[in-house]
Parts: structure tokens; sequence; C-alpha cells
């Protein structure tokens, strides 16, 4: 026989000492075990434990079990698909990882190619440049003989 009183006693000494005095708590074994607080503000009923497992309907009991089973077996399913999941990232996570450290040496690459580009523009805007210089020197040149030429022919 289970002395209702000192149960009672327990379980207000651990919601309110032990848990730090945690009213949600306390509300919820009374609401799970009315037994322990009856309405009337008594004394616990002294009922047996036999008298209130009686009260369990066995078919109750067993739908709940089956229940529980139920969704025991659902969530390692889901716990197996989770870790698949969650391999799947982290392979992809590696891939990406992959591709980001090939897209920064691209980049390297192209900004050593950029460079280079521009190295060889400036290089040829001054070939450019001499080239002109070339050409105006040489028709100055050209000049100065089609006038002598012009000159030659004048006396003969």
């Amino acid at each position: 026989m289970v002395d209702w009183a000192n149960v009672r006693g327990w379980v207000a000494f651990v919601t309110s000492n032990v848990l730090g005095g945690v009213s949600p708590a306390k509300d919820w074994v009374k609401h799970l075990v009315p037994v322990l607080w009856p309405k009337d503000k008594t004394k616990p009923n002294r009922e047996s434990e036999a008298a209130l497992r009686m009260d369990l309907n066995p078919e109750l009991v067993r739908d709940m079990l089956t229940t529980a089973r139920s969704l025991h077996s659902q969530s390692r399913v889901r716990e197996a698909d989770m870790i698949q999941w969650e391999g799947r990232l982290e392979r992809r996570a590696e891939r990406l990882n992959d591709r980001e450290d090939r897209l920064d040496d691209r980049q390297d690459r192209l900004v050593m190619l950029a460079d280079r580009l521009g190295a060889r523009e400036k290089d040829l805007r001054a070939r450019d440049e001499a080239i002109r210089d070339v050409e105006d020197g040489l028709s100055a040149l050209e000049r100065t003989l089609y006038g002598l030429f012009s000159d030659i022919e004048g006396l003969l």
C-alpha cells in the first residue's frame, strides 16, 4: 500500500526545491496524478494501487503502446534518413569547397593574365608611338630626298 501523503510530500519537494520552484512542473504532476491533489483540498485519497491500476483501460494502454512503437520506428527511419542527408550535404559542401578553391585559382590566373595583357598593351602603345616617330622621321627624309631629286631634275 502506498502512502500517498509521503508521495505528495516528495513531489512537492522535488517540484519546489530541486526544480527551483517551477510551478508548471508541479501543475503538470497535479494534472497527471490527481490522486495526490484532490479537488476538495482535503488529504489525499488512500486508495490502493490495485484500485488505481484498475482504472486504466487495457485497450487504451495497448493502443498507446502501439502508437508509441509506431512513432519510435518512424523516428528511427527519419533519423536514418537524416543521417543520409547529412552525409549528402557534407559531400556537397566538400565539392563546393573544392569548386571555390578552383575558382580562386582561376581568378588568380585571370588576374595574372590581365596584368600580362596590360603590360603587352603598354608595350604595343610604346611600339606604335615609336613607329609613328620613325614614320615622321622617314616622311621628313622623304621630303628632303624628293626636294633633292626635284632640284637634280631641274638642273638636268
